[in-house]
């Protein structure tokens, strides 16, 4: 039977409010969630380290975290989801919808109770970890593993019974729409061009890096790091950066680093953080704490810190004009040291057992291990026992390098003692998005080189701002790329910028 007017205006009304009623209920979740990484950077950042006030904090962190679940598990959001006339709303609306669905179904998805068993088997990981590390010994970490493979494997279905992959299912937690036939093809095209081309610069002489091992005051790398953040155009208005024992962005786009490293690493980590302070800052306030206002995803959250520290601040062309103003400060330690001597150190390539050590060429490649490995531990191929050796054998396939130990090897990342399977792929997923967005970038911004080699990246911020930042979650990762750069995400640039830039360093 055909609706009448006055039908189809009621029913336009009452999804209006109901709409109006979920918006509200996911941007309070929202709030309360960005306020758990408010205190998180507090506790990183400024927090007292004495017992009472770590004892507090925690009480804190449990009681924001208790509301939160219940605010993004709340039945009512659930009453609203099914209520909602979705063919009523606009298209931003619809979007707001679709997310806020796939949110609630994850939420509700895994029981309570495996909840807390994962979370209470989690902090016992991280302890039986820390002391395999120490020790060098795999056996007494392995039951731990075992067990989080399990539970994270009945995650998985709970979340989505009907998906034969649970290792998909886990992936889509943080790269929503990602499959595992996309991210083998993406694996295999990477894996086709690095490892020749990290093998024929093995034999290749190496540049000298000794001036990255000399020591910087840190007053002056604090000085510079600023500076270098507001060149980047971090917005210190509403933004501070600190330091931490890790870098890392929370809050609403705070951003730390650390100067423990390494002058170079203090740098780039700099650069990083405020690619992901400036996707944060540039989120549409308007929709604040719901998935309109909320990044994409985490592989395009990555690709925003990556652009800054790859294709800025390890770019030939930034340093032309900003080289210099580097050297004045870290004078003594970069006096005599010539641009092309610069270029070369900060982009060695060399093989290491330690993927945050890793440099860019060779990361990927730390990528590809665990990804296999986390696969075939989620689908049953691989035994947590046989772990240790697969990783060795896979290292001497990507790396030609085998480590000496298990502490240099599968025991160096602490992301498996949370269960955090499907995680490790968006670091790739945010260097090929990186390389996509500044193609697309540099094929419609005519200035943009000459602006980078001046020091001005207004453009590529606005650009950044007008194709990526403002959209939030409204359209799909695929649907994000295309619109900035006419084709969804492909591995094409991100292969091309590798081949040329190393080809050209190490004249190959």
């Amino acid at each position: 039977m055909n609706e009448t007017m006055e039908e189809v205006v009621m029913k336009t009304e009452r999804t209006a409010k109901m709409y109006e009623e979920l918006v509200a209920l996911c941007a309070q979740a929202g709030e309360v969630g960005s306020s758990i990484e408010s205190i998180g950077w507090d506790q990183h950042v400024m927090m007292p380290r004495g017992a009472k006030s770590v004892e507090v904090r925690g009480r804190e962190s449990s009681a924001l975290s208790a509301v939160h679940h219940g605010l993004v598990t709340s039945p009512r959001i659930g009453e609203l989801l099914q209520s909602i006339e979705v063919a009523t709303l606009s298209e931003a609306e619809a979007a707001q919808v679709h997310e806020i669905q796939e949110m609630y179904k994850r939420a509700v998805g895994v029981p309570t109770e495996l909840v807390a068993q994962i979370t209470k088997l989690a902090t016992e990981a991280e302890m039986a970890w820390r002391k395999a590390r120490s020790n060098n010994d795999f056996a007494s970490f392995q039951p731990y593993l075992e067990q989080l493979v399990a539970l994270k494997r009945e995650v998985a279905r709970c979340i989505d019974p009907n998906n034969s992959e649970p290792y998909e299912v886990l992936l889509q937690g943080y790269e929503p729409g990602m499959t595992l036939d996309k991210l083998d093809e993406f694996f295999a095209s990477i894996r086709a061009v690095c490892v020749p081309l990290i093998r024929e610069i093995a034999s290749r002489p190496k540049p000298d890096v000794s001036i990255l091992r000399k020591e910087i005051p840190m007053e002056l790398q604090l000085a510079y790091n600023k500076m270098l953040a507001a060149l980047l155009g971090y917005d210190f208005e509403n933004g501070r950066l600190d330091t931490s024992t890790h870098p890392m962005t929370c809050g609403f786009g705070r951003v730390t680093n650390r100067y423990t490293n390494g002058w170079l690493s203090a740098l780039l980590g700099t650069a990083h953080e405020v690619g992901h302070g400036n996707y944060c800052h540039n989120l549409p306030l308007e929709h604040y704490g719901t998935p309109l206002g909320t990044y994409r995803s985490l592989g395009v959250h990555e690709s925003q810190s990556l652009l800054m520290e790859r294709h800025i601040a390890k770019s030939y062309a930034f340093w032309q004009g900003n080289f210099r103003h580097l050297q004045a400060m870290y004078s003594p330690v970069l006096n005599g040291v010539t641009l092309e001597q610069f270029y070369q150190a900060v982009n060695l390539v060399e093989p290491g057992f330690i993927r945050v050590e890793a440099d860019e060429l060779t990361y990927t490649m730390h990528i590809i291990l665990r990804y296999e490995i986390e696969n075939a531990l989620m689908d049953g191929s691989l035994a947590v026992r046989d772990l240790p050796q697969v990783w060795n054998r896979k290292m001497k396939e990507l790396l030609g390098i085998v480590p000496p130990n298990d502490t240099l090897g599968c025991l160096q990342d602490i992301h498996w003692t949370d269960g955090s399977f499907g995680y490790f792929p968006t670091y790739t997923l945010g260097a090929v998005g990186a390389a996509k967005l500044f193609a697309g970038a540099e094929a419609q911004v005519p200035t943009l080189e000459r602006d980078i080699t001046q020091g001005d990246l207004s453009s590529l911020n606005s650009w950044l701002k007008e194709n990526i930042h403002q959209h939030g979650c409204r359209y799909s990762s695929d649907e994000l790329y295309r619109l900035a750069t006419g084709s969804e995400l492909t591995v094409g640039p991100y292969l091309e910028y590798l081949t040329e830039k190393f080809t050209n360093l190490y004249k190959l």
